[in-house]
Formats: C-alpha cells, sequence, structure tokens
C-alpha cells in the first residue's frame, strides 16, 4: 500500500476484512437458514412427534452453532452444494483485489482531491466499503473520511458526472432569472480518474424555512425536465441527496437510456402509442422524480420517491389501520441511518 502510513493501512485492513464478512453474511444468510430448518427436521423426526416447542427449538439452535463453529463446517457443506467452496473464494479474491486497488488508487490521487475538500487531505481516519450496491465483481461505492472532510470513491467511470455537471452550468448560464448558485440543483463536484472517480461527500440537511422546502420541491421539477431531456434513468430515492433546498444527484451514471421496445399487447396501449417509426412514450414518472413520497415496497429505476424510506418499525405512530402514512417523521428502515436522506424535512410534502 504505497503512500499510505502504517495506521491507515490499518484502517483500510480493516474496513476491507468489515466488507468481506458483510458480503459473505448476505451471501450465505439464505443457505444457512436453509440448514437449521433441515437440522429442526431431522431433529423433530428423532422425537418422533414430541413436537417443536421454544425448548426444542432453542436447542435445536445451539446444536446448529456448535456444527457450524467446527472446523470444516463448510468443506462438509460442499457434498450438497458442490460449488459452494468456489463461490465463497471467488467473492473473497475478487473482495481483496477491490480493496487492494483503492489503497492504491488512494495513494496515488491522495494530492488531487484538495478540490473537493476544500484543503489537503490529510490523513484517512475511516473508511466505509459498501456504501452502495456491488457491480462488476464486487466493486461498491465507498465512503473515505480524511482529516481534512470526507468523499466519495466510485470506482466506475465518473465522466458522465462531470459532464452532467457541466450541462446544468451552462443551462443556468442562459437560465432567465436563475436560482442563486447555492440554491440551484446540482450534482457533487467529482474527480474524474481513468476507470473510476471520487465525489464530493454531500451532507444532508433539512430546509430551515418553508422558503427553502418550497424551493426544494420547486428544484425537483428542475431535475424532471433535465432528466428527461437527458433520458436519466434509475434515479431513485437513494441516489439523491437532500442539502437544504437543493436536490443533489449523487449517481448519474445513467442518462441517455434508450427504452427497450415493446411489441404491442392489444391489452391497452395506451401508454404505448405509436409504431416502430413513432418514439415509443416515455412516462415523466418513469424519467425522474414527482414531489411525493410512496411507501410501498422499493422498486427499480426511477427518481420518483422523494421520502420514500419506511418509518421505523418501532415507531408506529406515521400509520393508521391500513398501513397508509399519516404525516409524522420518516425515518429510515434497517440497516439505513436514522432519517432518510433525500428527505427535506422531518415531515415531507
Amino acid at each position: 500500500m504505497d503512500g499510505l502510513g502504517r495506521a491507515e493501512r490499518d484502517v483500510v485492513l480493516d474496513a476491507g476484512h468489515t466488507s468481506l464478512l458483510r458480503s459473505l453474511h448476505a451471501k450465505l444468510s439464505r443457505l444457512f437458514l436453509i440448514e437449521l430448518h433441515a437440522l429442526r427436521m431431522a431433529a423433530a423426526g428423532v422425537r418422533d412427534g414430541e413436537g417443536t416447542g421454544a425448548g426444542s427449538d432453542t436447542q435445536t439452535w445451539v446444536a446448529f452453532i456448535e456444527q457450524a463453529c467446527q472446523e470444516g463446517y463448510v468443506d462438509r457443506l460442499a457434498e450438497r452444494y458442490p460449488r459452494l467452496g468456489a463461490r465463497i473464494a471467488a467473492v473473497a479474491r475478487l473482495s481483496v483485489a477491490a480493496t487492494a486497488s483503492f489503497a492504491e488508487r488512494l495513494g496515488a490521487d491522495r494530492e488531487r482531491l484538495r478540490p473537493l475538500l476544500g484543503a489537503p487531505a490529510g490523513e484517512l481516519r475511516a473508511l466505509a466499503l459498501g456504501a452502495g450496491d456491488s457491480h462488476r465483481g464486487g466493486l461498491t461505492v465507498s465512503r473515505v473520511d480524511f482529516a481534512a472532510g470526507s468523499v466519495m470513491y466510485k470506482p466506475r467511470p465518473s465522466g458522465t458526472d462531470v459532464a452532467l455537471g457541466a450541462l446544468l452550468h451552462e443551462l443556468f448560464t442562459d437560465f432567465p432569472d436563475a436560482p442563486a448558485p447555492e440554491r440551484r440543483i446540482r450534482v457533487p463536484r467529482t474527480l474524474a480518474r481513468e476507470g473510476y472517480g471520487w465525489a464530493e461527500f454531500v451532507r444532508h440537511r433539512y430546509c430551515a424555512d418553508d422558503a427553502e422546502l418550497a424551493a426544494f420541491y420547486r428544484n425537483v421539477g428542475h431535475w424532471l425536465a433535465v432528466l428527461r431531456f437527458t433520458g436519466g434513468t434509475d434515479m431513485h430515492a437513494e441516489n439523491m441527496i437532500a442539502a437544504g433546498p437543493v436536490p443533489v444527484i449523487v449517481d448519474g451514471e445513467t442518462l441517455f437510456d434508450a427504452p427497450a421496445p415493446f411489441p404491442p399487447s392489444g391489452q391497452g396501449d395506451a401508454g404505448r402509442r405509436g409504431g416502430r417509426r413513432d418514439p415509443p412514450h416515455r412516462p415523466a414518472h418513469r424519467t425522474a422524480a414527482r414531489a411525493r413520497h410512496r411507501l410501498r415496497a422499493r422498486g427499480r429505476g426511477h427518481l420518483r420517491r422523494r421520502g420514500a424510506a419506511r418509518p421505523a418499525a418501532a415507531d408506529p405512530e406515521p400509520r393508521d389501520r391500513r398501513g397508509r402514512h399519516r404525516g409524522g417523521p420518516l425515518r429510515g428502515g434497517p440497516g439505513r441511518d436514522a432519517t432518510a436522506g433525500n428527505h427535506p424535512s422531518p415531515t415531507p410534502c
């Protein structure tokens, strides 16, 4: 790890270890549940009709933990899952390679991060690998905390983010009565490198007053227009941060998306009018954001669910008997921050 101090190397190694364990946990949990269920069924058969009360379930759980902690447990599972060992090894190999690549790039680019931080980066203090979905063999967006502040590491080409920022700058240059620079839509400042990039860390904050809240929803409309013009998709709730009155898109990689052709079904094609010579209809809600929040299970691929995180399970007050939201503070679900980063206020419109 050239360019990193000893303490910084420990930070990277600890983060890589934690990321690998989380990845394996996510991939193996269902398999282990199947094994636990099989052990439970086998124990029920041995008891020959004694039932599976709380005591017997506890004993089965203890027995499963003892088995799973034995040396060679995963190797023995290979009899039932022949590719298990090879897949675990592949996940580990890719995870280690991704961590090593990050360390190498950090050592090479540290001095270039000053424009994103406003000061020399200083010592690496903390690293959170896996801040987004995994792509291309375990590569994930990561948060990097330095003495001078935080940046986001993106192990993918970042030229699109830079181009989108330049487009916004050009649009607002010729925009009559354009909002003040601190109140207009934007993307994070980005340093594009060969095949990857570094981006400014955008900190979430609620709007200070009703004027800022109104500006936020007006800016969501501005994003709707820009993304419809550029064919932007995949702009879901987790790809936007509410920085006061400014909704900041933090992942603008899916622009100029070409909708897949759908042959007429003959069963209600009003939304897909036009033949091959006519461009297919692209609904506005597919392109970008609508200023409302939807509390159903997470959908895919659209910047339309502002304020869409579910309330915490321990706080039932915001819902009525049918599970509909009645107002009140919205919080992130399991594994998320206490507040949803796309919310402009504790009680979004």
